[in-house]
Formats: structure tokens, C-alpha cells, sequence
């Protein structure tokens, strides 16, 4: 008996289209993954900049008050207002504890403030150290709340705001 051939063969393996489909959507789903991570590594690199930035306000808020009655009657020491922190050039004073006036004591507590700041942040990082008032704006000194505010580079307004009340 001889056997006929049939008229249909099943395909093995996989068809072009069904290769590319394939190929299309593993590569969405790669892309996806993709920008997911990078979302997480910016708010990563926020987060860290929140936390660096809370930790150097409240050391410079100790500092304030450590120095309140330099800060109250000499306000030109602190860094002008909204300018990035690189621009603000405190005087490096050297002194030793013994034989430093206030003013060269505050003076030399600052400048080393923002060399551990300059360190950490970005040199684009908006500072502002100014008398509080009620609306927010900077008032004039000598008064006994002062707030600090830094803001992040290419930020529209500062993240971090500390009111600090000095003796």
C-alpha cells in the first residue's frame, strides 16, 4: 500500500509577524522598566538633597543662635538674599577661641558653615537667611525670628523653610 503525501504540512517554529509581536512588546515592557528607574533615581537624588539640605539648615540655625546678638546688629554677615550659595563669600577669618571678637567668632562659624555646605549641595542652591515677618517677605533686623530657607537649583520656590527664634 502506498502512502499519499498530504496537501498540508502543520508549520514548525514561529512566523515572522509573530516574531516582531513579540519582539515589539518585550521591548515596551523593557522601556517601561527603563523609565520607571530612572523616576526612582531622581527621587532618590531629591530625597537626598531634602535630607542634606534639613541638616545643614539646622546647623545653621544653631549657629544663629549661638551668634544671635552678632547676627541682630551686624545682618550684612549673612548671605544676601536669593542668591545661590556659591556667591555668598563670607570673610575667612582665623582666630583662636581666646583672642576672637563676636563678630570674627560669627565671622569664622559661618565661613565654616559654608564650606560644609559647598561640600554637600549644589553651588546653585538658593539661600536665603533674612528677618521673618508675617507675610513671608524678609523684614528688617534686628528682630528675634528669622527664617532660613533653601531652595533646589532651577526650583520656583524654596523647599525647605526653618523660622528660627533667637534669644
Amino acid at each position: 500500500m502506498k502512502k499519499r503525501p498530504l496537501a498540508y504540512k502543520p508549520p514548525h517554529g514561529f512566523s515572522l509577524i509573530e516574531a516582531l509581536v513579540a519582539l515589539l512588546l518585550l521591548s515596551s515592557v523593557g522601556l517601561a522598566a527603563m523609565q520607571l528607574h530612572l523616576r526612582q533615581q531622581h527621587h532618590v537624588h531629591h530625597s537626598l538633597w531634602q535630607l542634606q539640605g534639613w541638616t545643614l539648615a539646622t546647623d545653621l540655625a544653631a549657629r544663629l543662635r549661638l551668634h544671635a546678638s552678632v547676627v541682630q546688629t551686624h545682618p550684612e554677615l549673612l548671605p544676601p538674599f536669593q542668591q545661590p550659595l556659591s556667591t555668598w563669600q563670607p570673610h575667612a577669618v582665623t582666630c583662636a577661641p581666646s583672642t576672637c571678637s563676636p563678630q570674627a567668632a560669627a565671622l569664622q562659624d559661618l565661613s565654616l558653615w559654608q564650606q560644609q555646605a559647598l561640600a554637600v549641595l549644589p553651588p546653585t542652591t538658593l539661600l536665603t537667611v533674612c528677618p521673618h515677618t508675617d507675610s513671608g517677605a524678609c523684614g528688617v533686623a534686628p528682630s528675634s525670628l528669622w527664617q532660613l530657607s533653601l531652595g533646589a537649583p532651577n526650583s520656583p520656590q524654596p523647599e525647605i523653610h526653618l523660622t528660627i527664634g533667637l534669644p
